[in-house]
């Protein structure tokens, strides 16, 4: 056999599928097919022992994915060797509340995410998070899912030429008009060369197996966090962004500390060690990290697909 497949249970939290290697296996071994139906039970796998290079890297998650989500807020951080959709995971020490993908934007979000460790901390801390959307659902106070899911929340932001250019992938703001009406949960404006970014999103939705899960960018989205837990931590926040319920008020402190909470209550955090190959389904699973407790290396290459269809 290639490699031993192990489902890693913790009560009332996320599970992870660790898939070992044995003997000199090598990734296209395993086999997407494979990879996919271990992934269908808890929805994170991870693959360890399987050292790569970014070209090995890049071919196996095409095995899985016809085309590939370009993450905007990293250009500066893709790696010129590569096709341009890989980048490296910010580096700086910092905490990073869970999220889905691509679900501030009005596309169709990524199906899997790989996460790819080239340097694990050397500290303890910097653990990788998943955090799955159904255990997240079932915790969910029902006066706050029957607001979400009923009105779907509003994101906000303020971007300069760079950013907006790269996730639009275009030039000038004369061209977004026709993304615009492409996209009727869009509802954005310039000032000048600048964007003012609103998106209407569900931010409760069918995973990629039909179950409702809470998945979305709200957590990776915030201007501030006032949790006590996280006063002085270093969390990954904005202070121009927003999230908003869909009548338009903003998510009040309280909302933003349960959600907090939910995460901390199902979250896995996952010890990284060296090769170490996640995949997730980002259609169900969030992702996040924790911080090192001293300031070192992490590095991690990252990429975000969609499905081929005959994956599905």
């Amino acid at each position: 056999m290639p490699a031993t497949t192990t489902t890693i249970r913790e009560p009332a939290a996320t599970s992870v599928a660790l898939i070992e290697r044995s003997g000199a296996a090598s990734l296209r071994e395993i086999g997407a097919g494979h990879i996919l139906g271990t992934l269908a039970g808890p929805g994170v796998v991870v693959l360890r022992g399987f050292q790569t290079e970014l070209e090995e890297f890049e071919a196996f998650t095409r095995s899985f994915c016809s085309c590939f989500h370009r993450v905007a807020a990293r250009d500066k951080l893709r790696d010129a060797r590569g096709d341009g959709f890989t980048a490296k995971a910010p580096e700086r020490n910092f905490t990073l509340l869970a999220h889905s993908e691509g679900t501030y934007q009005p596309f169709k979000e990524p199906d899997l995410a790989f996460f790819y460790c080239l340097v694990p901390p050397e500290s303890p801390g910097g653990e990788a998070l998943a955090v799955d959307g159904r255990l997240f659902l079932e915790r969910l106070p029902p006066s706050i899912r029957s607001r979400i899911e009923t009105q779907g929340v509003i994101f906000e932001a303020y971007w300069e030429p760079a950013r907006w250019q790269a996730e639009f992938g275009i030039d000038n703001p004369s061209e977004f008009a026709a993304i615009a009406k492409q996209y009727p949960q869009l509802a954005c404006e310039f000032d000048g060369e600048n964007m003012h970014y609103r998106c209407r999103h569900s931010a409760i939705q069918p995973d990629a197996q039909g179950q409702p899960v809470f998945s979305n960018a709200i957590l990776a989205h915030l201007p501030a966090v006032r949790h006590d837990k996280y006063r002085d931590a270093r969390v990954y926040t904005k202070e121009s962004n927003r999230v908003y319920f869909g009548d338009g008020k903003a998510l009040p402190n309280e909302v933003v500390n349960t959600l907090i909470d939910i995460q901390d209550e199902v979250a896995c955090a996952h010890r990284l060690q060296r090769h170490d190959l996640l995949v997730l389904d980002n259609s169900r699973v969030m992702h996040g990290r924790r911080p090192m407790e001293r300031d070192g290396p992490r590095v991690l290459l990252t990429r975000f697909g969609h499905l081929r269809e005959e994956s599905r």
